[in-house]
């Protein structure tokens, strides 16, 4: 997928094992990570077969191209009646996604911003101390071409330069119908 002509492929290909996440944010609930990787599997099982093999899948972060594996579970009948609220399940889904995403490029999920910041969440990256944060907001889509992910883009980096909280920012869209993770800094 062509982003803009600049763009470099990286030949490491990025692990999302949404089965870890609850173990490596950092200071958020376990249980509310673990329902957004329900989430995302809830959405990935719109789409894809479930493993195994892992899900294709994409990630870019600025002018990095990455490939990309999702590891996930298929959901039971359970979960699936626990996130049918698809707009609600593709916001967690997301937030699954990035973190797992934000995490194997170097990041650390800290904890959830405060209203008005401009963001979702705040992250670290690897060994800064935590108040070297950034911000990091997130955005999901079921569907849509790569014009509407860019266009959702857009739309975040201009949310996570304003807002309250003056710190630099990340942002990411995510995309489930082909998996595609979009990290941006602004």
């Amino acid at each position: 997928m062509a982003w803009t002509r600049s763009m470099v492929e990286v030949d490491e290909p990025v692990d999302l094992d949404l089965a870890v996440l609850p173990r490596i944010v950092d200071q958020l609930s376990e249980l509310r990570v673990a329902s957004y990787a329900e989430a995302a599997s809830v959405m990935l099982d719109r789409f894809h077969q479930a493993p195994p093999p892992p899900t294709p899948a994409e990630v870019t972060h600025d002018d990095d191209v990455y490939t990309a594996e999702v590891n996930w579970q298929k959901p039971d009948d359970r979960k699936r009646r626990s996130h049918a609220n698809s707009l609600d399940a593709t916001a967690e889904g997301a937030y699954a996604l990035a973190f797992a995403a934000v995490t194997a490029l170097g990041y650390v999920v800290r904890y959830r911003a405060q209203h008005g910041s401009g963001s979702d969440y705040v992250v670290t990256r690897v060994g800064e101390p935590e108040n070297d944060y950034w911000k990091l907001e997130v955005s999901g889509t079921a569907e849509g071409d790569d014009g509407d992910v860019r266009a959702r883009l857009h739309e975040k980096v201009e949310q996570v330069a304003g807002g309250d909280l003056r710190r630099p920012g990340l942002v990411a869209v995510v995309r489930f119908s082909r998996v595609v993770v979009v990290l941006r800094r602004v």
